[in-house]
């Protein structure tokens, strides 16, 4: 088990968790790489060694070259899901982004889409958070904890005026995570990096509350401003677990779903296709037919749908509006299932999804049906040997 935990002692934001998880040893062309792909007129980071109070920590600042603002939270999201960025990082991304923007979207009252970023839609945050998170799926951790974040106290001067601190947007982010309440000087806690720190550990959330481990690594990332009271640095640290090491990659992972099930005997079987498409887009995780005999020597058909508990009074409404049975049966069942990820590989078709499954035996890859077969339209390349070169490519690639 490897777990990253960030110590916010002095407070937290964007480029303080970058300067310290290249302090860790996250190369910084990893970073740029990812921001690259973005394709925003000369956007990148530099890093270099400072002093802070004579702790020598790594402060990490974004290159800009272009005026370019993302106005709204729709700017940034088409943004971020154009962009040939890897999977995870747009996903983590896309999450942080929208943390800041649903509570900007709370604050003032108005629509999502209409969503003004303000200061938060400069080039600098989008490269602070794609950086951070392409630092993250970089070390590959298992688990993100933090200590309760300081906040600072007087006032903040924003585009709105002078408010408490913290600032309305991080307030609202900070709900249901702890905080430390100190009365510092300033402001210690940016929207941007409270955001991450929401995002990053809700994603890579532990099972308790305490963690133990060999420690790995120490970094320190600096923030720009000096204080009296309290070093403006982040701490973070990777602890490993040995004797979960070995077995982390292997491990299959446990849980609980719920399979729904109705059968029908007076329904045109050509419907089940669009019900398919109902349930897959409803959240449905699997869907499948079974022909059987019914009563009075019926022939019909079973219907299973499995889905997260969450999902049920949905599925089960859909399922009865869309077919002819009247009801349905769920329980719950507990399955294991081998951990998973999407990752993309580079073809002579061009890049392709791929499943990558962690079988106790061994990695195994899938290539993304739907990612082929798209490569298949635009290139008129035969779907079987993309197939084939997307599994060869994501093999080797081990």
């Amino acid at each position: 088990m490897k777990t990253l935990y960030l110590e916010c002692h002095s407070g937290v934001s964007g480029d303080m968790l970058l300067g310290a998880l290249v302090d860790l040893g996250c190369p910084l062309e990893v970073l740029n790489s990812e921001i690259a792909k973005l394709d925003l007129d000369g956007l990148s980071l530099a890093a270099e060694k400072v002093s802070k109070f004579g702790i020598a920590a790594t402060k990490v600042t974004p290159l800009i070259e272009s005026e370019r603002k993302l106005k709204h939270w729709r700017d940034v999201r088409d943004l971020l899901e154009r962009a040939p960025v890897s999977e995870k990082v747009r996903a983590l991304s896309l999450q942080s982004m929208k943390q800041v923007a649903l509570a900007e979207s709370k604050i003032h009252s108005v629509e999502l889409e209409k969503v003004h970023f303000h200061e938060l839609g400069s080039l600098d945050t989008v490269a602070d958070v794609v950086g951070v998170c392409a630092a993250i799926v970089y070390f590959k951790f298992d688990v993100v904890r933090c200590s309760p974040i300081a906040v600072g106290g007087g006032t903040v001067k924003i585009d709105h005026g002078v408010v408490p601190n913290p600032a309305p947007a991080t307030l609202e982010i900070l709900r249901g995570m702890q905080v430390d309440t100190t009365p510092l000087e300033g402001e210690r806690a940016t929207p941007t990096g409270v955001a991450l720190l929401k995002t990053l550990t809700g994603e890579f959330a532990g099972n308790s509350d305490s963690f133990s481990g060999e420690l790995r690594a120490i970094g320190y990332g600096a923030g720009t401003a000096d204080f009296k009271d309290r070093t403006n640095v982040l701490r973070a640290t990777i602890f490993e677990n040995s004797a979960d090491a070995q077995q982390s990659e292997t491990a299959l992972l446990a849980g609980s779903i719920v399979q729904l099930e109705t059968t029908i005997d007076d329904m045109n079987p050509q419907l089940f296709g669009h019900i398919f498409e109902r349930l897959y887009g409803a959240g449905a995780l699997e869907a499948f037919v079974a022909p059987l005999t019914m009563k009075k020597s019926r022939p019909g058909w079973n219907l299973t749908v499995l889905c997260e508990p969450k999902k049920v009074s949905a599925i089960a409404k859909l399922v009865i509006d869309e077919t002819t049975s009247s009801g349905v049966r769920y329980r719950e069942v507990q399955r294991l299932i081998a951990p998973r990820e999407i990752i993309e590989v580079n073809t002579k078709f061009g890049p392709v999804k791929v499943k990558r499954i962690v079988a106790p035996g061994g990695p195994r890859y899938q290539p993304e049906y739907d990612s082929c077969v798209e490569i298949s339209h635009t290139t008129d390349a035969p779907l079987a040997e993309i197939m084939d070169a997307a599994h060869r490519a994501a093999r080797d690639g081990e």
